[in-house]
């Protein structure tokens, strides 16, 4: 992603709307000449590259595309430490002897390169070959050409523009399951509509989300953007989508309108992406082992009723009694607004719902109150306190009705 400065930059305003300035086939010809520029200054200090790319480049580029192409470039190419001994035991070895050394720097420069086996001018040059701009240039990935790079500049754009948003609409005509099933992958605050046949031509796979952004919470704000940014290869791979964001693109300024859809180029091309998280792996394993007499089974992320979707990570029934069962649903970031729309969602469907929260990613300033259906977790979720919850009987206190422990 760009920095602030940048991702103004590589933007236009019209008429209250942002309007990226996304690369195109008329950048070719100066992409071509940066990627020769990093080619030749593979295994180069990066300072060196740096110094070189503030002269011009043998095709013309704008300014701001430049910037734009040569900051993901450098995020994409891991750069590399160069030294005969690690950086860090460079300067711990140096400066503990230096601290409690009368001879000269050379001398001491000397005694300390001797007793690590390196020269003094390779233990001078390892002292801070960490730093940055001493790194040295890695060779790009030898499939990354650039054509293929114009969409992935394209997608550091929109993330970029996608930290800074109030709120973000998106509707999927198509494959909205699995960007459903992304969104909560990444535990955004997010919730779904289902959108009326007649305006994505009897597809059943569509649906509205409206996500919250960044700029709306209180907490967590720089984590929850990444994850926000992160759904946008996802988004991509639905086929036909509309993304709209109300977007402060700085200090007192009001809120701007970004579109984003599958018109616009940038489409990378397909990652594989996780379809469980490992808090939700370890409690399938956790739960079975603890609660023989319960059956876990595990569900479509999200189910179609009467016009609406509702959420479920598993499913819990009673082997002996199956009428018995509840919804157990895994929450990641969340605000107590998020929280009661989530409780009264399952109040109206019928179903006995569970809420399991990540203590860890409360999004807004207030203290979370305890409700009789919601189980608090950090690193794994306890068997236990779900037992605690589903097994107690309607007419007797839950526990969630008391303070709810807190692993």
């Amino acid at each position: 992603m760009l920095p602030s400065a940048l991702c103004r930059l590589s933007v236009s305003v019209e008429a209250e709307r942002i309007v990226p300035r996304y690369l195109g086939a008329r950048d070719l010809p100066w992409l071509e000449a940066l990627f020769e520029v990093y080619a030749a200054f593979i295994g180069q200090k990066r300072s060196a590259l740096r110094e070189r790319l503030r002269e011009p480049l043998a095709q013309r580029a704008p300014l701001a595309k430049l910037r734009v192409g040569s900051h993901v470039l450098d995020a994409i190419g891991r750069d590399r430490v160069s030294a005969c001994v690690p950086p860090r035991e460079a300067r711990w070895a140096l400066f503990r002897a230096a601290a409690t050394s009368t001879s000269s720097r050379e001398r001491t420069l000397s005694e300390v390169a001797a007793t690590l086996g390196v020269s003094a001018d390779a233990l001078e040059a390892a002292l801070f070959a960490d730093l940055d701009g001493e790194k040295r240039v890695a060779a790009l990935p030898g499939e990354l050409t650039p054509e293929g790079f114009l969409p992935i500049a394209n997608q550091a754009i929109v993330r970029s523009l996608l930290r800074r948003a109030l709120g973000v609409r998106v509707r999927a005509f198509t494959d909205a399951g699995s960007l459903i099933q992304r969104a909560r992958e990444l535990g955004l605050i997010c919730s779904v509509e289902s959108m009326a046949p007649e305006l994505f031509e009897d597809d059943a796979d569509a649906a509205i989300l409206r996500i919250s952004g960044p700029f709306t919470l209180f907490r967590r704000t720089e984590v929850y953007a990444r994850a926000l940014a992160a759904l946008l290869p996802a988004l991509t791979r639905c086929q036909r989508f509309e993304l709209e964001a109300s977007c402060v693109m700085g200090p007192r300024q009001r809120a701007l309108r970004l579109s984003v859809s599958s018109s616009d180029p940038i489409r990378t091309p397909e990652v594989q992406v996780t379809s469980a998280s490992r808090v939700r792996e370890r409690f399938v394993r956790d739960f079975r082992k603890a609660a023989p007499h319960w059956e876990l089974n595990v569900v479509s992320p999200c189910t179609r009723a009467n016009g609406t979707i509702t959420f479920a990570d598993f499913e819990l029934v009673h082997r002996s009694d199956p009428g018995r069962r509840w919804q157990l649903e895994v929450l990641g970031f969340w605000t107590q607004e998020h929280l009661r729309q989530r409780l009264s969602r399952a109040a109206a469907s019928g179903a006995r719902t569970l809420l399991c929260i990540d203590e860890t990613r409360a999004c807004d300033a207030d203290d979370l109150r305890p409700s009789a259906h919601c189980v608090l977790y950090k690193t794994r979720i306890d068997p236990a306190l779900v037992l605690a919850v589903i097994e107690s009987e309607p007419d007797q206190p839950s526990v969630g009705d008391q303070k709810v422990q807190i692993l």
